[in-house]
């Protein structure tokens, strides 16, 4: 399966960065190259690859800087466990606001097209980084259809991390990888795959039979004899302490594992502290700026109830008014509009207008009392186009105060929300908080410590135990063997030893047929690659998968071969476990040329081309190590990207500029 493209947002260097791995149907070989200068992210490029697969950084450790935040505690195989907030782009730091860190990447081969987006989500306020809870999201599509099914394992099928270290390689110790490494990293790799962790599992299950039936047997049919049955109650009770050794082991190996994270969340809350002065500020203008709005809205809600008070009485009263007006005379008299002082009276005595029977209020009903002086009550029609301006004017005010009330109402509910998020960010007691994380801080430390000689002191009472149990079983053995009449069970004793003799033979025999077809992949390997064939006669691996290579007298060659010509052995070993695995994946490798000098420059570049017509590789390099074989990797190579650093304020960031 073949990486088609990256593509890198906002992921450390990479604001935006584009890789396009093509391929012509002419060419024979599949090599990539990424050029850059040093610090342009030429090994970050493989970190976000790693990053986009399965989660997290592969060479993190090697890095020469120290961890980005106090969130990444070391691990116990040594290496980082990565800050998510440490792979965003430090140039996003310079603006508030929300940013996400996505890698896509689209691999292809005759069968299928298979495209992983992982993307994480971040805020970023005063220059620091937050990662949202719920930032992380992860999509696999199989021929352009969104997987249903389990993501990770969708992943790990066709890329599995027990392999990853066989197809991503740090360039810079490549040359000694099977110096260091040797077995560590194979035997486990081999085992998964070949299912030999299973067939241990039921190895495991037999001896729990022999354990609990046959010896529990034993001591039931021969209660006479008592060395027999002293010796099979030891092995019992040895071996439930070898059992209990164990759990215990198990147990106290959780609780180192459960101290770090303990020891990640006091320091993520050490930090969460930091920012408390700054969130009690805004908690305390929030509250003020409320308790203003809400005096405002009082007041607007006072208003609003004297304005339809004073509406309703505009318009109950005046209807009568109104109604005498439109009901006068359509003789030439155009000022005066008569109403009766008798129905002036009746409005005073029964408190209600006279047309549409409303109840008049006090105001009204002062006016009113005030013409009963005349006989007669005179409206000029300016008086009433007045009443009905003001009548106007006062429904006008009251949607103007409704629509402030609204406005007032939304931005309450707004500061209230940013109040509730405030109050869980601010703890209840910080006088006490910051010394209380520290010396939690130096507990943890501290009993982590003692977990560990804990640790280191159960593995060696496991081990003398595992030799009394050895012990044990011979002295039984042989007790068994002089005694006839325990004949049966001692056959019953054998079947199961036999059993578990064949199992483990059979597991012999599964090691061995793997280690020699991965010899035999890199003897293929290395018959059509390497170019100094004398130093390589013979090349083994043995049951615990140590890499032997000897010449033609029999010398140990390993230590004696170059960096260029360790390279090569450690990718034919990489690609002979592909094979035998069951898998194609690209290879990456980091600076290939970091430890190799002169003439092999040009051999190694030349063998690369040549692996590659197997599987597709990608290589970085720095610009003078492409400058002094630019020809080369121009006929050798399918693409060849650079890597352009740019100042942006503080920062540097990464333009991707392919040239070939």
């Amino acid at each position: 399966m073949r990486l088609e493209s990256v593509e890198i947002t906002n992921y450390r260097q990479y604001v935006e960065g584009r890789f396009l791995f093509t391929k012509n149907d002419s060419q024979i070989g599949d090599l990539h190259v990424i050029v850059g200068k040093m610090g342009s992210g030429k090994t970050t490029f493989l970190e976000a690859v790693n990053w986009g697969l399965f989660g997290e950084e592969l060479f993190s450790s090697r890095r020469p800087y120290p961890p980005d935040t106090t969130s990444e505690i070391p691990s116990s195989i040594g290496k980082y466990q990565q800050s998510s907030a440490s792979i965003l782009s430090k140039v996003r730091l310079v603006s508030d606001g929300e940013y996400r860190t996505t890698v896509k990447l689209l691999f292809r081969d005759s069968y299928e097209t298979f495209r992983v987006i992982r993307s994480y989500k971040y805020s970023v306020s005063d220059g620091r980084v937050s990662p949202s809870l719920d930032g992380l999201t992860l999509s696999v599509h199989v021929n352009d259809s969104i997987s249903i099914a389990d993501k990770e394992l969708e992943i790990e099928k066709r890329f599995p991390k027990a392999l990853r270290e066989h197809f991503f390689f740090d360039g810079e110790s490549l040359d000694v990888y099977l110096k260091e490494v040797r077995g560590m990293h194979i035997k486990p790799t081999v085992e998964k795959f070949s299912k030999i962790a299973d067939i241990e599992a039921f190895l495991n299950f037999l001896g729990n039979v022999r354990t609990k039936l046959i010896y529990k047997d034993l001591r039931d049919k021969e209660k006479n004899n008592r060395l027999i049955e002293q010796l099979s109650k030891q092995i019992e009770e040895t071996e439930r302490t070898l059992k209990s050794l164990r759990e215990r082991l198990e147990q106290a190996k959780q609780q180192e594992a459960q101290i770090n994270d303990d020891l990640r969340e006091i320091y993520q809350k050490l930090e969460a502290l930091r920012n408390y002065e700054k969130y009690k500020s805004e908690f305390e203008d929030l509250v003020k700026e409320e308790t203003k709005k809400r005096d405002e809205l009082s007041e607007l809600l006072r208003v609003k109830a004297q304005l339809l008070l004073d509406l309703g009485c505009y318009v109950f009263g005046w209807n009568a008014i109104d109604e005498a007006y439109n009901m006068r005379s359509t003789s030439t008299i155009s000022i005066p509009i008569m109403l009766p002082k008798s129905e002036i009276e009746k409005m005073l005595s029964e408190k209600t207008c006279a047309i549409c029977g409303s109840r008049l209020h006090e105001h009204v009903l002062e006016q009113l009392k005030a013409l009963l002086n005349s006989d007669h009550v005179v409206i000029t029609e300016d008086y009433h186009r007045v009443l009905k301006k003001n009548i106007r004017n006062n429904m006008l005010q009251v949607r103007r105060t409704n629509d402030r009330i609204g406005t007032l109402e939304k931005e309450i509910a707004d500061i209230q929300k940013r109040i509730e998020e405030l109050g869980k960010l601010l703890p209840e007691d910080i006088s006490n908080k910051i010394e209380y994380y520290h010396k939690e801080r130096e507990r943890l430390e501290s009993f982590k410590s003692d977990i560990q000689r804990k640790i280191f002191d159960l593995e060696n009472n496991i081990k003398e135990t595992v030799s009394s149990l050895n012990k044990y079983k011979e002295e039984l053995d042989k007790n068994l063997t002089e005694n006839e009449r325990l004949d049966s069970i001692k056959k019953q004793l054998d079947f199961v030893q036999k059993v578990e003799d064949i199992i483990q033979k059979s597991v012999e025999r599964v090691r061995k047929r793997i280690c020699t077809e991965i010899t035999k992949h890199m003897r293929e390997f290395i018959n059509r690659v390497m170019w100094k064939k004398e130093l390589i006669e013979n090349i083994s691996l043995s049951e615990n998968f140590d890499l032997t290579v000897t010449d033609k007298f029999g010398q140990v060659q390993i230590k004696e071969l170059s960096g260029g010509e360790r390279s090569i052995l450690t990718l034919a070993l990489a690609l002979a476990i592909h094979q035998v695995a069951g898998v194609e994946l690209p290879i990456f490798i980091d600076r290939p040329l970091t430890n190799i000098s002169g003439e092999a420059y040009y051999e190694l570049i030349h063998l690369l081309s040549k692996l590659s017509e197997e599987r597709q590789i990608i290589i970085t390099m720095t610009d003078q190590e492409y400058n002094s074989l630019e020809k080369e990797l121009m006929n050798y190579s399918s693409t060849i990207h650079y890597l352009e650093p740019q100042n942006r304020g503080s920062y540097y960031v990464t333009n991707v500029i392919k040239i070939k």
